[in-house]
């Protein structure tokens, strides 16, 4: 398939090749119609990456302090390696899309195929297939068409900031940026019932906005405008402040400040500069709120992931229900996207509508929307689970207990995350006689860019098939603790010789399926333990000597602090 990546360290646009996602098992898989680009989040990073690399740093002090505590765990040269690598390696873009289920995981019972959906969230990239969670995922009404529904997430955003802001009936809000999500934002409170004033340096936005909705606006965020407000409100100031614009400076703090009310609420939902005017905030008794996407559950694996539903009771509106209610009001025609339709641009000149929404021929349009060539039979051919492979019969086991035929060293690496990348691929890669088939990981941009680096013959999202093919001889496997066990079975029983990062497995039964698989196969099968290679390690070796019958070492290690939302701490993938 075709998906848009950006180089992080040049800021270039590129349409790739990169393998069909597979749906996780709280998920499934969407063939793209249309995907919306955020001309907020998206051209951000875009522009970051076209910085020089000290305009990054000044650009991300957050990061550079991570960079400096890597320095002095692990040295200048392997953390700048590392921060090279993190720069050269191709990245995804886009959060907005809809289009038509293909492939649904057996965990996810809500969704068929050829539903027609809307996506939202990281995995709802620019690309022509897209594997996404249920729970970031919902139904699009047959009136809605799918161009309208790639709107949804960015809707959601707008919405979930009304409801920070608690906006009622017959409230006087004050929007200050009148891009698209500001506009969805003024015609989402006025179909509420509450009053709209918006602002916005672009006159034509300001001309849209008053079309559908808003009573007042105005150009300019100064002084004289907290006066038109004032005047409009009848004295009393505005209930609640959007600031729905973008930038860096604090302008549009300093403007909510002048405008609101006493013990008014004002909401951040763009991203802008945040300091705060002390003097206006503290006389008035300002609250300050910052409106987290598209709402809660937002960033919590246990959501979005493994699909969990917080309590109605006391989470009513999720992200998810968020986006229910955009394409529900879509469908009631109590919300409308006219004149914020922008352009329409092909999918394989997606870096053309990124150069006309950043303005580079002329103003730019409100919204660019992508659009995918539909192509009939061309949806991925299901992936069956590996099972045996000819070098698994019984053929294949060695005449005695301890002796192996020698074979071609066909290595193929499921999983390639920091550790694999660093510390597993180049031994394997510089060893003689070996042949780097195949590289498994479940994001395709990161499978193709393993590929394309370390000259894998193929990027894969599935191990199944990957474990499927004869070619391979052996399996490295580095994915998460919680498929290991699963992994090493299938590789044994399709006759691969298996090299798997610790732990083996997380439970008894899956460390009896491993020991059965290995008994029954007689197969090849080493867990890796990497500590015993630490200097730590070779220098208690090394005190003890060369005379070490009967000796059982034991080595605890503590290898620092994890961040507590850490995979490794979660007890179903990490282990705990």
């Amino acid at each position: 398939m075709k998906q848009i990546a950006l180089t992080q360290d040049s800021g270039t646009l590129t349409v790739v090749d990169a393998p069909i996602p597979a749906p996780s098992p709280h998920g499934l898989l969407v063939r793209t119609a249309y995907s919306l680009v955020s001309s907020g989040t998206e051209l951000s990073k875009v522009r970051v990456g076209e910085m020089p690399i000290w305009e990054k740093a000044r650009q991300r002090p957050d990061q550079v302090a991570k960079v400096l505590d890597a320095v002095k765990n692990e040295g200048v040269v392997a953390t700048m390696n590392k921060v090279r690598e993190r720069l050269a390696a191709p990245q995804p873009l886009g959060y907005s899309l809809a289009g038509v289920v293909v492939a649904v995981g057996d965990r996810c019972d809500e969704f068929r195929v050829g539903d027609r959906v809307a996506c939202g969230g990281t995995t709802a990239c620019h690309a022509e297939y897209v594997s996404v969670p249920a729970n970031l995922t919902v139904h699009v009404p047959a009136t809605v068409p799918l161009r309208d529904a790639a709107y949804t997430t960015v809707a959601a955003i707008a919405l979930h900031g009304i409801r920070t802001g608690e906006v009622a009936l017959g409230d006087r809000v004050l929007v200050i940026g009148l891009g698209l999500i500001g506009q969805i934002a003024s015609r989402l409170c006025a179909a509420a019932g509450a009053h709209v004033f918006g602002v916005d340096p672009q006159s034509d936005r300001c001309d849209l906005a008053r079309a559908h909705g808003a009573e007042a606006t105005d150009t300019s965020l100064d002084a004289s405008t907290a006066q038109q407000v004032f005047a409009w409100s009848r004295g009393r100031g505005a209930d609640v402040v959007l600031i729905t614009a973008g930038g860096a400076d604090s302008q549009p703090l300093h403007l909510a400040g002048a405008a609101a009310r006493d013990r008014a609420r004002v909401v951040v939902v763009g991203a802008v500069g945040l300091e705060v005017p002390r003097e206006p905030f503290y006389h008035k008794e300002l609250s300050l709120h910052i409106s987290r996407s598209y709402g809660p559950g937002r960033y919590d694996p246990e959501f979005e992931e493994k699909g969990m539903a917080y309590p109605i009771g006391f989470v009513p509106w999720s992200e998810r229900r968020n986006m229910e209610e955009i394409v529900t009001l879509l469908g009631d025609g109590r919300l409308s996207y006219a004149g914020l339709e922008g352009i329409t641009t092909p999918f394989e000149r997606a870096p053309e509508g990124y150069a006309t929404l950043k303005g580079e021929q002329g103003a730019p349009p409100i919204a660019v929307v992508l659009e995918y060539a539909a192509r009939p039979g061309d949806e991925p051919t299901p992936v069956v689970a590996a099972g045996p492979s000819a070098a698994a019969k019984p053929g294949f086991r060695p005449a005695t207990e301890h002796r192996f035929e020698p074979r071609a060293l066909n290595v193929s690496f499921l999983g390639m995350g920091n550790f694999a990348s660093a510390t597993l691929l180049p031994p394997v890669r510089g060893a003689a006689g070996v042949t780097l088939c195949d590289v498994v990981t479940s994001s395709p941009l990161k499978a193709e860019a393993a590929r394309s680096r370390a000259g894998f013959r193929r990027a894969l999202t599935s191990a199944a098939e990957a474990l499927a093919t004869a070619d391979t001889t052996v399996a490295i496997i580095a994915t998460r603790h919680d498929s290991h066990a699963r992994y090493a079975e299938q590789a044994l029983r399709a006759g691969k010789a298996v090299f798997v990062e610790k732990p083996l497995a997380l439970t008894s039964a899956e460390l009896t399926a491993v020991e059965r698989a290995l008994e029954e196969t007689r197969g090849r099968l080493m867990v890796g333990f990497n500590r015993r290679f630490a200097p730590a390690t070779q220098w208690a070796l090394e005190r003890i000597g060369a005379n070490r019958e009967g000796l059982r070492f034991l080595a605890r290690i503590n290898a620092g602090p994890l961040p507590h939302d850490h995979w490794i701490l979660d007890p179903e993938s990490g282990g705990g």
